[in-house]
């Protein structure tokens, strides 16, 4: 496996990224098929949602939505942040990391930070405590909610199945390899957690980069 640098200069990082981001699903299907080889069963989405311990705050509408503020405000669209706003009464800011979901639009961020809520349709995840926030954030990717238009989808990825890796150091070495690889900066030394699945996901990232 190639690894340790990323592919020739001629190929931009934002390529690299958005060829990762593409095929996440795909790499996640491997993972699980392989988590579950090696023992762990495959569950729902909804048995590993963890109960938030504060109310949301309600979302702003557009008009509520400035270019400069205190805060951040994220929403259900695809770009991470939309705008801000100075309401501190309207902050999410606990339990951090969570997961936002776009029950319209199927986007799925991770966020780390105080934010806003921008209007309607945005579902806040924690996954139980035994679960990396990362890891599950990354896996949520291979759950299949693309049988409705622009339904609800919230319905669809919690009957969602993923793997429950009860190995927490298993989880953080996976993340560490998705991350790595999302950056293109694979080391060559480095043993994540299979040779054979790196090698592989490794791969089918590179080969996209040869069409």
């Amino acid at each position: 496996m190639s690894r340790g640098r990323k592919p020739s200069n001629i190929i931009t990082s934002i390529t690299w990224n958005d060829i990762f981001w593409k095929n996440l699903p795909t790499y996640i299907n491997i993972l699980n098929s392989y988590l579950n080889s090696v023992g762990f069963e495959l569950i729902e989405v909804s048995n590993l949602l963890d109960k938030l311990p504060f109310k949301l705050p309600k979302g702003l509408n557009s008009k509520e939505i400035n270019s400069k503020g205190l805060y951040p405000v994220i929403s259900q669209s695809k770009e991470f942040i939309i705008g801000f706003n100075d309401n501190s009464e309207l902050l999410v800011k606990d339990c951090f990391p969570l997961i936002v979901f776009g029950d319209h639009s199927k986007t799925i961020k991770y966020v780390e930070k105080p934010f806003i809520i921008g209007a309607d349709g945005v579902k806040i995840l924690k996954p139980i405590k035994s679960f990396n926030e990362k890891f599950f954030y990354y896996f949520l990717h291979g759950v299949i909610t693309d049988t409705k238009d622009y339904g609800r989808h919230f319905s669809l990825l919690r009957k969602g199945i993923i793997a429950n890796v009860t190995d927490v150091d298993l989880q953080n070495s996976i993340v560490n390899f998705l991350d790595d690889l999302s950056e293109g900066i694979i080391d060559n030394d480095k043993f994540y957690f299979n040779n054979e699945i790196e090698r592989r996901i490794y791969n089918l990232q590179t080969n996209q980069l040869k069409q």
